[in-house]
């Protein structure tokens, strides 16, 4: 079909749709979900849909990247260079994934190997964790509110972040390897070196919290409640 952007598949308990640049896969018995993005991903827009049928829906833009799904576990991977990446991210730039997950089911998330310009209303999510790792910048997330401890980890390379989480929730930040203009709470600090703990109040009187550790390479960092 004219038009339409051709995805490659694979998977187990179920067939995907797509049409005119849209994939999806069905939830089918899966009860918890882990999505990836390997190889680098540019302009990503994460939402949150708990009535619907499908495990995702995804509409892409531009280059599609490889697509494997195995039980709940979804990975995209795109076969970028640098320059594809900076090429991308321009204005001028078309390329881009709008990308829904089910909110019935518990997520983790991870990203990995050149990740940009990505942000997401995950309020109504159950999040697990979020694992980011190498080369990752303008990330932008709205946190839901945390049931028990959930892990944040941001590995080296890391610029522009920001995670707003519920008014009325806990926080702990660990720092190693140093950050500059990090804003934590009412904290705002411009550069700090070495190891650097931040906790909000009554931290310990929390069982439900998240814990977010940075390790090296961070500037422009905010975490916050909104």
């Amino acid at each position: 079909m004219s038009g339409e952007t051709h995805i490659p598949y694979e998977g187990r308990g179920g067939s995907s749709s797509q049409e005119a640049g849209n994939l999806s896969a069905p939830l089918g018995t899966v009860t918890q979900g882990l999505l990836r993005f390997a190889g680098g991903a540019s302009r990503v827009t994460l939402h949150v849909d708990p009535t619907m049928p499908e495990l995702f829906r995804a509409r892409f833009v531009g280059p599609a990247p490889h697509l494997q799904v195995h039980e709940g576990t979804v990975t995209f991977r795109y076969h970028f260079s640098w320059s594809d990446l900076f090429k991308y991210a321009m204005p001028w730039g078309h390329h881009g994934v709008d990308l829904t997950l089910n909110g019935s089911i518990p997520w983790q998330l991870e990203f990995s190997g050149g990740v940009s310009d990505v942000t997401g209303d995950l309020s109504g999510l159950k999040l697990g964790a979020i694992d980011m790792e190498g080369g990752a910048s303008k990330l932008t997330l709205r946190l839901p509110r945390p049931s028990g401890i959930i892990p944040i980890h941001i590995h080296g390379g890391v610029s522009h972040v920001a995670l707003h989480r519920p008014l009325g929730t806990a926080a702990r930040m660990e720092i190693d390897g140093g950050a500059a203009w990090l804003t934590f709470d009412e904290n705002r600090l411009g550069a700090v070196g070495g190891f650097t703990r931040l906790t909000s109040a009554a931290l310990e009187d929390r069982p439900s919290r998240y814990e977010i550790r940075v390790d090296g390479g961070a500037s422009h960092i905010t975490v916050d409640t909104r």
